[in-house]
């Protein structure tokens, strides 16, 4: 099989890939496809603190039943985040293992509301379905909301600021005066 023949990468004016797949070539059997697109198509800046460390690797199955394309499969990337506790850089990997979209390939606006995917990433000339927006999608919906480095991070001295997981450190907590009153009460 020859995915080329399939997928085409098209540089846009911003030079951010695009990943469309070639509905008028697909088996109808449907077909599987695996491979990497370039990291560029999530569109993270370069001053983020968040960084691809690798292409996204993509594994999945495309198939055209009446007018609907169905696309499922996963993907993978490795990701550099800042830990939220300690501020370490560290390597995540990221698995989407439910990559499912619906594509109405008809324009039948009676389906549309029912399908994740909707007609304006069909384009009738070439026959194809631009799946970029839905990788970078849901790949971005799969980051974590804090990222750590691991469940053991001890994070950093709110006194001293150093690494606990690289240092320790003579500061003792502060007092919580809140209960001070208390501790005083004569019962």
């Amino acid at each position: 099989m020859d995915l080329t023949r399939l997928f085409e990468l098209n540089f846009l004016q911003d030079d951010i890939n695009k990943m469309k797949l070639d509905i008028g070539r697909l088996d109808e059997d449907g077909e599987e496809f695996e491979g990497e697109i370039s990291s560029d198509i999530l569109n993270i800046p370069k001053d983020a603190q968040v960084r691809p460390a690798s292409p996204i690797h993509y594994n999945i199955h495309a198939i055209l039943i009446d007018d609907e394309l169905i696309v499922t499969g996963n993907l993978n990337i490795n990701i550099l985040f800042i830990c939220s506790s300690c501020s370490d850089e560290f390597s995540s990997e990221i698995d989407v293992k439910a990559f499912n979209y619906v594509y109405n390939i008809a324009g039948n606006d009676e389906t549309d509301e029912f399908l994740e995917g909707d007609t304006s990433k069909y384009d009738e000339l070439s026959e194809s379905i631009d799946l970029t927006q839905d990788i970078r999608e849901s790949i971005l919906l799969a980051f974590p909301a804090h990222p750590m480095c691991n469940s053991e991070c001890a994070g950093l001295c709110p006194q001293c600021g150093i690494n606990k997981n690289k240092e320790s450190c003579e500061c003792k907590p502060p007092s919580d005066g809140r209960w001070d009153m208390l501790d005083n009460l004569k019962v």
